[in-house]
């Protein structure tokens, strides 16, 4: 089972993850093409396609070797899936448009599309694509594009957003620095609940 925020990426992105997820499963063992294939539901020529594309895209962070129906997945131990979060995060229009609007407040379209170089088309195409995760997991939350701001509770934005930001920021570049993400969920939830900032705003007090 994947994070929520997985649903905001694109489909190929979300059809990787799923890959991902299943070698990082299974490291450091010969795995069978068959199996892979039944997990992501993807063709052979499909899945072979998106293991050649992680051999070259990702020989940093581990090494994946291929034969004709054996992958072998050679992960170091500090890797997880929080690290593909936050690397198909910037590759991923849905989710820098939320990260944009959190950090400007009160937007308007054009903005947006002149900082993302994308037309009114695909500017519409991604907050009809943000309001359908909202309808199923924030149904109280809705994205409106003139200006561009999220609509709904503060408290349940502010939850949408800890929920956004605890994906792919854990190591790499968690973007609120007045707030420790490696709070338990248990604090977190209660810092959300009592602590009086707005969604725009970084400065957030903190437990010692």
């Amino acid at each position: 089972m994947g994070h929520p925020i997985e649903q905001l990426f694109s489909n190929s992105q979300q059809r990787q993850l799923v890959i991902l997820r299943y070698l990082l499963k299974h490291p450091n063992r010969p795995l069978n093409l068959q199996d892979i294939k039944s997990c992501a539901d993807r063709s052979t020529l499909s899945l072979i396609t998106y293991l050649t594309e992680f051999k070259h895209k990702f020989s940093e962070l581990f090494n994946l070797q291929l034969t004709t129906n054996i992958v072998i997945f050679k992960n170091p131990s500090n890797l997880s899936m929080d690290r593909f979060y936050y690397l198909f995060k910037k590759e991923s229009l849905n989710l820098l448009l939320l990260e944009y609007i959190f950090h400007h407040e009160d937007c308007s379209r054009k903005t947006i599309c002149d900082q993302f170089f994308i037309s009114r088309s695909t500017f519409y195409r991604a907050v009809h694509s943000i309001n359908l995760f909202f309808e199923e997991y924030f149904p109280t939350l809705s994205l409106e594009s003139s200006p561009c701001q999220i609509k709904g509770s503060e408290k349940i934005i502010r939850q949408f957003y800890y929920t956004y930001f605890s994906s792919g920021h854990a190591i790499f570049k968690w973007p609120l620095k007045n707030l420790r993400h490696q709070l338990p969920t248990v604090y977190s939830g209660i810092c959300l609940k009592l602590f009086p900032f707005s969604v725009y705003t970084t400065t957030i007090p903190i437990f010692n």
